[in-house]
Formats: C-alpha cells, sequence, structure tokens
C-alpha cells in the first residue's frame, strides 16, 4: 500500500485541515509547490518552499475559507530532498506527500501504514468521496508534481 486517494467538495473551506487531520504537522519540515489557491480574505497562507512544521501548523489554523485549485505539500522529517516520483520518495526522508489537483482529487503517498488508516478515516469522517488506496498495480501516477 503506497497511499490513498479521494475526492474532497468543490467549494470554499478548510479542506487541508480537515485532511490532515489527527497528523502530527508539527514534527515535520514542509516543502509546498504547485499552489494555485483562492482565499477569500485575500490573505496567503501559503507561498511555496520550505516552511516549519510549527509555522504550518499556524498556517493551517487561521485558514478560514479557501478554494484550492492545485497544491503540492511534502513533509520531510530531516532535511529536503526534491523528489520527482515514488522511487525517490521511498529513498527519501519524506514521509508523507499530499497532492491536491483539479480542486476535488486528493491523492496521498504515506510510508507510515498506520498514518495511511489515520488518513483514510479523516476522509470517511469528514464526508469524502471515492477513497480508494493507493497500491503498485494501481498507481498510474508518473510525478510528484499537480502542474
Amino acid at each position: 500500500m503506497r497511499g490513498i486517494s479521494f475526492n474532497i467538495p468543490n467549494e470554499y473551506g478548510n479542506v487541508l485541515e480537515k485532511i490532515l487531520y489527527k497528523f502530527d504537522v508539527k514534527k515535520y519540515n514542509w516543502y509546498i509547490s504547485d499552489i494555485d489557491i483562492y482565499n477569500c480574505d485575500d490573505k496567503n497562507d501559503f507561498s511555496s518552499g520550505l516552511i516549519s512544521g510549527i509555522s504550518f501548523d499556524n498556517s493551517l489554523n487561521s485558514i478560514n475559507n479557501q478554494y484550492i485549485v492545485a497544491i503540492t505539500l511534502m513533509a520531510f522529517n530531516g532535511e529536503f530532498a526534491p523528489i520527482v516520483n515514488y522511487n525517490d520518495f521511498k529513498k527519501s526522508n519524506c514521509d508523507l506527500v499530499v497532492l491536491i489537483s483539479d480542486s476535488v482529487f486528493v491523492e496521498i503517498y504515506c510510508k507510515n501504514k498506520d498514518d495511511i488508516e489515520k488518513l483514510k478515516n479523516n476522509a470517511l469522517n469528514f464526508g469524502f468521496t471515492n477513497i480508494e488506496y493507493i497500491t503498485k498495480e494501481n498507481d498510474k501516477r508518473n510525478v510528484f508534481t499537480v502542474s
């Protein structure tokens, strides 16, 4: 099992906080890229690049109403290293990759099977749809980017 995929509602809200609910975001360094987000209050909560887990958590908690078209998030347990595909991910100290595209499609790659189950339960509890495990057999993604 590589991760999970699901669909989120095509609407404004704080979907990232819901997706990552009960995931300890503070213990990671986050790399953020491919950002295409609209905020109701014109506040830019995310910018491309590296951010500490505490800063990332503060951004998640301050979001009230945003519309995510696309974003790539990578959680590193240590130093950042570029990740292009799943093989790079497996070799890296990146523990989690979140890819949101076309406003509704979410793919999460995670090394820890218990965390995959937590993320799946979040998706179920928040009413996300089309929840599926990503496996070697059904993984069609060639690169870890949404742009």
